[in-house]
């Protein structure tokens, strides 16, 4: 089904799971080094601000407002008449073909099998990639690379509204208590936990 629609191209909601999903993907390691568990709900339950966002809703709604950029994107793609670069397309089924000899183990079904898990098969997963390499595209062809199509005025005026800094001093509220021997020397130990 649809999650969103623009003039007539349209996002799907697996669409939008499977960016989720690598939303999800991409935070894992930090996540279970901190928490134990990608799923934590300590993590994703923490609320992060007055309004009481939690980090599920704070990245449930960065991800769809990727989804929307990278369907208005697409959009503008096609309306200014742009195409991807044969090479573009060709890195991107390299691979998936790369992805279906690893990890399909040389079959697109049983890949399909695996990507089934993130609601989508390998059709759509190419999809996605073709997305966000037109949105990369066309940024690159508004801008320019790294903006190098941008004048400096406008980047000055960007960094006018846009730009803070501040110092900040750290007070330490606190203190070290080492443990000591009966001379009043600090004790350390080895890696076996003797006393060096």
């Amino acid at each position: 089904e649809p999650l969103m629609t623009l003039d007539n191209q349209s996002l799907s909601v697996n669409l939008y799971e499977l960016m989720l999903s690598i939303q999800k993907g991409n935070m894992a390691y930090m996540i279970n080094y901190w928490y134990g568990d990608v799923n934590s709900e300590n993590f994703w339950g923490t609320v992060i601000d007055e309004n009481s966002t939690t980090w599920d809703d704070y990245y449930t709604l960065a991800v769809y407002k990727k989804a929307k950029n990278l369907l208005a994107a697409s959009v503008l793609f096609e309306d200014m008449g742009l195409s991807l670069p044969d090479a573009t397309v060709k890195g991107i089924d390299e691979d998936i073909d790369a992805l279906i000899e690893e990890d399909g183990v040389g079959s697109k079904k049983a890949l399909n099998s695996i990507l089934s898990q993130y609601g989508v098969n390998v059709d759509m997963y190419r999809e996605y990639k073709l997305l966000e390499a037109k949105s990369q595209y066309l940024a690159e062809h508004l801008y320019g690379t790294g903006g190098s199509k941008l004048g400096a005025a406008l980047k000055e005026e960007y960094l006018q509204e846009n730009y803070v800094a501040f110092h900040q001093i750290f007070i330490a509220n606190y203190y070290y208590v080492f443990e000591t021997d009966e001379n009043g020397d600090t004790v350390y130990y080895t890696d076996n936990g003797a006393i060096a």
